[in-house]
């Protein structure tokens, strides 16, 4: 009887202790919370990856989720000290990933960046162009993920130079030549997105200077090396740009378009050439005329010391913060959003470049392609540094950027645009509050 009774008693024990240890399990599993700023790729991609990643971690509960003003959401977060597991926090109101470093809000990637990559040999970290990856580290530490790679040049419009019998030009003074003719035809040279004069500083006053000072040109005005804004070389930058302006080569009325305005202005056949981004094909992808072959070229050769092969792109970043409740979850969510079949995937389906090696081979755009080639034949692939969201120096690439306008609205010379720069870089250098960065390729 005693027998009977201790097995009565064990069995609701029993079945209690089940029941509690299952419901420890469900209250204890992990939590991966992804915040993306949605804009024109979406979000669903980086949902499709949380769902593998939930297939790959049972015990992990994903949840992917976004807008177009993520940051403002994400700031009060950060503030109380429990931000996501990963965020990309860009858009119309970005946070400053930068200011998060300095403030030690930035969990450092480089044990998931050593470890080994998925879908490809080697480590992670080895499966980045290498200025991409490097473009996230700070001291000894990597705390950002390059989250796109939009390669930055001319476009132009390949039947128009087919039907014009001229060849892309590879120094300066073709450039020039094959202008004349574009003129002549009744056919602006260029348009541009005057609204947002970021795109001429890309497009013109960076790749020119590189052109005549070679890359430690940029390399020393983004490390305010003093005198590096206003010296020969930018000056000269400056003074092309102003040249093509003077010779009639930028369209009528550009200054006062949009960038889809100016877009359209292209893909209409109105203008040639046109600098931007490889999101312009995406971006555009409504208004393109059927039979329309847009090709990136590489920006003609100034100086024949200088080697011309050098291409820019604009970047954005990831990050884990550092007081997440899950950081290392956070980390392996990049590692495997960013594997090359991940990557390979995204390149097909957004019509759009990432920063791992070899990915953008995959391209079923020919115009894709052709900015592949232009970034694949590049000896540096150096990063817009006033293009993206968050700069190292807001104030900085402001002067640069409204000086720009003025210089196109002729209200300064290029020597009071450069000499502008100079001065608020010194302001900067000068400044001890404001965290300084250094760039090297």
């Amino acid at each position: 009887m005693k027998l009977l009774v201790r097995q009565k008693l064990l069995f609701p024990i029993v079945i209690l202790l089940i029941c509690f240890t299952g419901l420890t399990m469900a209250i204890g599993k992990e939590k991966l919370e992804v915040a993306v700023f949605e804009g024109g790729y979406g979000i669903d991609f980086n949902q499709k990856v949380g769902e593998e990643f939930a297939a790959l971690h049972p015990d992990v509960e994903v949840e992917v989720w976004g807008n177009p003003r993520v940051g403002e959401q994400l700031r009060p977060r950060f503030i109380s000290g429990n931000p996501p597991d990963v965020v990309y926090p860009i858009g119309p109101a970005p946070i400053d990933v930068w200011q998060l470093i300095q403030l030690g809000k930035a969990y450092p990637l480089n044990d998931i960046l050593d470890s080994p990559a998925i879908g490809a040999e080697g480590t992670f970290g080895e499966t980045f162009i290498p200025s991409l990856l490097e473009s996230g580290k700070v001291g000894d530490n990597y705390y950002l993920i390059a989250g796109n790679n939009d390669v930055y040049s001319w476009w132009y419009n390949e039947g128009l130079f087919e039907d014009l019998g001229i060849s892309v030009p590879t120094t300066y003074e073709e450039l020039l030549e094959i202008c004349e003719v574009i003129k002549a035809n009744g056919i602006a040279p260029f348009t541009f997105q005057g609204r947002y004069p970021l795109y001429m500083t890309a497009g013109f006053l960076l790749p020119f200077a590189i052109r005549v000072g070679g890359i430690q040109a940029l390399v020393d005005a983004e490390n305010l090396v003093p005198g590096a804004w206003n010296n020969e070389f930018f000056l000269k930058a400056a003074e092309m740009t102003y040249e093509l302006l003077e010779k009639g080569y930028f369209q009528d009325g550009a200054l006062g378009m949009t960038h889809t305005e100016s877009q359209v202005e292209f893909l209409q056949g109105r203008a040639a050439m046109i600098p931007c981004g490889t999101w312009l094909e995406a971006e555009m992808i409504e208004q393109i005329p059927e039979g329309f072959r847009m090709r990136m070229m590489q920006i003609p050769a100034v100086n024949p010391d200088v080697d011309p092969a050098i291409v820019g792109t604009v970047v954005n970043y990831w990050m884990v913060p550092a007081d997440a409740k899950n950081p290392e979850l956070g980390a392996e969510y990049l590692k495997l959003l960013f594997s090359v079949p991940n990557c390979e995937k995204w390149v097909i389906e957004k019509m759009s470049l990432t920063p791992i090696l070899g990915t953008g081979s995959v391209a079923e755009s020919e115009a894709l392609l052709s900015a592949v080639e232009v970034m694949e034949n590049s000896s540096v692939v150096f990063i817009e540094p006033f293009v993206g969201w968050t700069p190292w120096y807001p104030s900085l690439g402001k002067v640069i950027d409204d000086g720009m306008a003025a210089l196109l609205n002729r209200d300064i010379s290029p020597k009071e645009y450069v000499d502008s720069i100079e001065a608020e870089a010194e302001r900067i250098r000068n400044d001890e509050r404001i965290p300084k960065y250094t760039r090297q390729y």
